[in-house]
């Protein structure tokens, strides 16, 4: 791979994490760029698990 080249690695979250991360998001204590800082996770990523589980 040169240097320019761009390597995405897909990282697989278990449910009980993704489960974990939208309940600590709804339950509205720390702004969701917090969470997904704490969790190392996108805020993209978190929101994604949200729009999944219907809230």
């Amino acid at each position: 791979m040169s240097r320019f080249e761009v390597s995405h690695v897909t990282q697989k979250y278990d449910n009980d994490i993704k489960l974990h991360a939208v309940q600590l998001a709804l339950e509205g204590h720390e702004p969701a760029s917090e969470i997904a800082r704490d969790l190392r996770i996108s805020v993209k990523t978190l929101y994604g698990w949200m729009a999944k589980s219907g809230t």
